[in-house]
């Protein structure tokens, strides 16, 4: 396939450009509240931003990788986590500064995520003039349950050898775990984005919208393009995108080494990046014809998020 992905206008940017209409969570880089006048020995010092913002990712972590974790927590956790990634994608010498805190392996895991990001990112225009004025004619509806979008992968992964990792990461740039009901702008569909002819020629005569058929036929395309052999070259044929093939490998690569973040991003909610900035798509938005960000925005502007 040759297309841009559906959600490269959506994942990046949950995590170079977006972040959530919670605007009540502090940010990672917002100064430290003043405290109450009185001796300075009579409390510890507050952290700084750097500091907290490390803590903060520290927590998320934790939350995201304990089985005790409970469904409504770690939903909350996985946005907390793309808010935090947002405010770091967006500010690369805090980011610098918050990643040297971090333990080794959540510091390679954050690294490698934001990194994704930018390559996504690097796929549309750096101009706002270039950018999106009317949001898409999209739906956006809850995923599929998380075991089953699991079982998907598995199931492809044995049949054709494709790392469940690798079509989880596609699954989540193609369509937010199929969060995303529409067409890209070259005319891709379904959860994993296929243009038509080229799911005739991999589909096997399944539904290019189910999302176990989808799942199937991207690893089948990948299957047969060499992915045991060259990984990178086999994502190129399904999205002839340098960029695009390092940013699903650097995501893939996280949820290898750590699967249970694949329920964080799984919590990820949409966003879609506009000439205005990043704006929140949420579930039951549903437009026929697409609309103006301009009159979106205008009833709805706390979806709006910081460019």
């Amino acid at each position: 396939m040759d297309h841009r992905p559906l959600a490269a206008a959506v994942v990046a940017l949950a995590l170079v450009g977006c972040g959530g209409p919670s605007a009540s969570r502090p940010d990672a880089n917002h100064a430290p509240t003043s405290r109450p006048s009185g001796s300075a020995s009579a409390r510890p010092a507050e952290p700084g931003p750097v500091a907290r913002a490390a803590q903060r990712l520290e927590e998320i972590d934790r939350a995201i990788d304990s089985r005790g974790t409970s469904q409504t927590d770690l939903r909350t956790a996985g946005e907390r986590q793309q808010v935090a990634l947002r405010a770091l994608g967006l500010h690369p010498a805090l980011a610098r500064r918050v990643l040297a805190r971090l333990p080794p392996t959540l510091r390679e895991e954050t690294r490698a995520t934001i990194v994704a990001g930018h390559l996504l990112r690097s796929m549309h225009p750096t101009s706002p003039q270039d950018l999106a004025h009317r949001l898409p004619a999209w739906r956006i509806v809850p995923p599929p349950p998380a075991r089953h979008l699991m079982a998907a992968y598995r199931e492809a992964e044995r049949r054709f050898g494709v790392g469940w990792s690798y079509l989880a990461a596609i699954n989540l740039v193609e369509s937010a775990f199929g969060r995303v009901h529409g067409l890209s702008t070259a005319g891709a569909r379904g959860p994993m984005q296929f243009i038509p002819a080229t799911w005739r020629a991999y589909g096997a005569g399944g539904d290019i919208d189910d999302p176990h058929d989808a799942v199937l036929g991207a690893a089948r395309l990948l299957a047969v393009n060499g992915f045991t052999r060259t990984p990178l070259e086999a994502l190129r044929h399904y999205n002839d995108s340098t960029a695009y093939a390092r940013a699903v490998t650097l995501l893939a690569g996280v949820m290898k080494r750590r699967p249970r973040q694949f329920l964080g991003f799984y919590s990820w909610r949409v966003f879609y990046l506009t000439s205005r900035g990043s704006v929140l798509l949420p579930v039951g938005y549903d437009e026929r014809r697409g609309v103006s960000v301009r009159a979106w925005l205008a009833r709805h502007p706390e979806s709006l998020v910081l460019r």
